[in-house]
């Protein structure tokens, strides 16, 4: 029940990372969008993935916390979940 609770909190923490007003002044402040992904290197790419993508900070989150592939993926497929049921639709 306790792995649970923190899978669910983990996704949580994910989502909240992603829309949390900070992130969204650095992402500004780097000048990075999805519209200009492509024009950026590879390393850059990976940077813009992690502060941008439910699935990439999701999974990310979950392996440092959880050190378990599996649990990674349930807490980034969740957080990717939680992302389209509360995110405006575009």
């Amino acid at each position: 029940m306790e792995q649970i609770l923190l899978i669910i909190g983990l996704a949580c923490l994910t989502h909240l990372w992603i829309v949390s007003e900070p992130t969204i002044v650095l992402r500004e402040a780097l000048g990075i969008g999805t519209a200009d992904y492509g024009k950026h290197g590879k390393y850059v790419q990976a940077i813009i993935r992690l502060i941008t993508c439910h699935q990439c900070l999701g999974f990310w989150f979950g392996f440092a916390v959880l050190q378990n592939l599996w649990l990674a993926a349930i807490v980034a497929v969740l957080a990717s979940i939680i992302s389209k049921i509360t995110l405006p639709r575009l």
